[in-house]
């Protein structure tokens, strides 16, 4: 009976052989450029396809991965897919990648946190400027506040005095002119004041002119005169009325026996949905509305 020979155990002159990829020992780069040109692609097609550089491409077809500046971890991901474009077998370009035996990328850890130290009387120090800064304006309001202003009182004075005469003389007018706009009174008021302010700054002023100055005043007073509308409704009736500026004065609807008085600028615009249940006075005068027996809506314009 043969026996066995004995188990042959490696020396340190022996050589433990490298395992082999399974893959033909040839650079990345071959494999690459040969599927592109087998797939009919040029470097600039590749180029735009992957959004690279073409300097790039070239580097990756030369298996110039040292003298550049993409880390070897972004290149690993750009032979990935560049194969996956031209349908090469991704395994074997990285594969072919890692036979090359270059140098393997180093992770650098990061710096732990340095916390910062404050200093306690930084703190502090902070606090006090804020609590002297706030001490600062208020004293500083204080003052402003408990300074006399004679100047603009007497100005107030002296404007509050002129408002009350020009209130009181608008007062009286409208009184005397009980269907004439406030405003315009008010600006009748305001000339009459300025020409009698003229008057004493300048004695030579002829009385025609004040007196044409006058009656232009006088023109535009009644020329803003404001028009009462009353409408008595025996049904039901929409309304919409505005005054000379186009301000809405009433919109709604009224039933029978209601009655609605409006006072405006004129002309008034007014608008009658149902017009035969309306009886329109304009300033107490009766009034007859053209179309008023037709049952559709009428639009009519009262102190034109």
């Amino acid at each position: 009976m043969k026996s066995l020979p004995p188990e042959v155990t490696p020396t340190s002159e022996q050589e433990i052989p490298a395992a082999r990829s399974p893959y033909p020992m040839k650079s990345p780069g071959s494999y690459l450029r040969e599927g592109r040109e087998a797939a009919g692609f040029t470097q600039d097609k590749i180029a735009s396809d992957l959004r690279l550089n073409k300097q790039r491409i070239i580097d990756i077809e030369s298996d110039n991965y040292i003298n550049t500046t993409i880390p070897l971890t972004f290149m690993r991901g750009y032979l990935r897919a560049y194969a996956r474009l031209i349908n090469v077998d991704t395994a074997m370009i990285l594969a072919a990648f890692d036979n090359l035996g270059l140098p393997p990328v180093q992770v650098v850890a990061p710096l732990p946190p340095n916390p910062v130290k404050r200093d306690r009387n930084t703190h502090y120090v902070r606090w006090v400027s804020y609590a002297m800064g706030a001490a600062l304006i208020g004293s500083l309001f204080f003052w402003l506040q408990s300074q006399p202003n004679q100047i603009i009182s007497t100005a107030e004075g002296e404007e509050s005095i002129e408002v009350t005469q020009q209130a009181n003389k608008t007062e009286q007018l409208s009184a005397t002119m009980p269907n004439v706009n406030p405003e315009a009174a008010a600006e009748l008021v305001t000339t009459r004041l300025a020409m009698a302010n003229q008057t004493v700054a300048d004695p030579s002023a002829s009385s025609s002119q004040i007196i044409n100055g006058q009656n232009e005043s006088l023109n535009t007073l009644h020329s803003a005169t404001l028009g009462k509308v009353d409408i008595e409704f025996t049904g039901k009736c929409w309304v919409e009325i505005h005054d000379a500026n186009s301000k809405l004065l009433f919109s709604g609807v009224k039933h029978a026996n209601q009655q609605l008085s409006i006072s405006g600028k004129t002309p008034l615009h007014v608008v009658l949905g149902n017009p035969q249940a309306a009886k329109v006075r304009y300033n107490e005068q009766p009034l007859v509305v053209e179309g008023q027996q037709s049952n559709r809506p009428v639009r009519f314009n009262l102190g034109e």
